[in-house]
């Protein structure tokens, strides 16, 4: 699949697209990116450790808006 000018990153991967229809500076951004380790991706797939995240940054969310407003 050709392309007329060079793709956005971050359109790359949701259209499937080679890596030989980007511009090189492009293709060096991405074969320098470092990929995610096993348990980074077991993290993000795993609800419980979603839900304590986000459970997380409410407190300290809260934490920062309740101490500036006295």
């Amino acid at each position: 699949m050709m392309v007329d000018r060079p793709l956005p990153i971050h359109q790359l991967f949701v259209k499937g697209i080679d890596m030989s229809d980007i511009d090189p500076q492009s293709q060096q951004s991405v074969m320098a990116a470092p990929l995610p380790t096993p348990a980074t991706l077991k993290h993000r797939k795993n609800l419980f450790y979603q839900l304590l995240r986000f459970a997380a940054i409410n407190v300290k969310m809260i934490r920062v808006i309740g101490s500036s407003h006295h």
